[in-house]
């Protein structure tokens, strides 16, 4: 999916601004009258543009202390109820918490590793 941005201005120019997937078939368009600065355009539009192609999990999961996770691993989900969370994903930060019911280890995970933001 392609974001196009527009913007008219109070003299009627025209600044349009798409993000970088030029072969998307899809396309969404969105106009703003508040933001005439071009380089904000396009960034909000390949931001906006991520956050619509991206096809994983995004959280945090919670577990026993085993197995032992930094930040920087990979770490492997595999759900047999929902398909698209399975992969690869990125440890961006983790948190050890130590209680009365024992030790956990909550695991915040970043992006699916090998996802293209242009496809």
């Amino acid at each position: 999916m392609q974001i196009v941005f527009g913007n008219t201005e109070v003299t009627d120019a025209r600044i349009v601004t798409k993000s970088k997937n030029e072969s998307a078939i899809r396309k969404e368009k969105i106009n703003f009258n508040n933001i005439s600065d071009k380089a904000s355009l396009v960034k909000m539009a390949n931001e906006l543009q991520y956050k619509k192609n991206y096809k994983g999990y995004e959280g945090a999961i919670t577990g026993f202390l085993q197995p032992y996770c930094q930040p920087g691993f990979a770490a492997t989900i595999i759900d047999p109820f929902y398909d698209k969370r399975n992969g690869k994903y990125m440890v961006e930060s983790t948190s050890v918490t130590f209680g009365m019911s024992g030790a956990r280890r909550e695991i915040e995970l970043g992006p699916v590793i090998g996802f293209n933001p242009d496809k």
